[in-house]
């Protein structure tokens, strides 16, 4: 089990059952959980002044989508890591020449030992 305690991970996904797995992930993990339904709130949650050390940021929301939000995000701060979790594979993110400022993408349906291990490979590098 990872160690992530003092550490914020902002998940953005507008489906419960995602959240609720990646929520229990997270907080397993120790890490404080902020949850936003769709990117607006994702982007107001983010620019409210709280430390965010990591996104989780679902592709397709209501609102403000996924792409949106990032680049909201990215206006205010380059460095924070987005993990981008989506139904499209990585040969269909290839092709969206429009989309970026990301860091990664995971597919869905979500493999637990794969989200763990790329959001902890950016939570450690913020530690170094």
């Amino acid at each position: 089990m990872k160690n992530w305690e003092g550490k914020t991970i902002l998940i953005a996904d507008d489906d419960r059952n995602n959240f609720l797995l990646m929520n229990y992930i997270v907080s397993n993990a120790g890490a404080n959980v902020l949850k936003a339904k769709n990117g607006k709130e994702a982007v107001d949650l983010f620019n409210s002044g709280v430390k965010v050390d990591a996104i989780l940021m679902d592709y397709q929301m209501p609102v403000l989508d996924g792409p949106k939000a990032i680049s909201h995000i990215r206006q205010v701060d380059e460095e924070v890591p987005i993990i981008v979790i989506s139904g499209y594979s990585a040969d269909d993110f290839n092709r969206m020449p429009d989309f970026g400022g990301y860091n990664e993408a995971i597919t869905k349906p979500i493999q637990v030992s794969h989200l763990v291990e790329t959001l902890d490979k950016y939570i450690q590098s913020k530690c170094a």
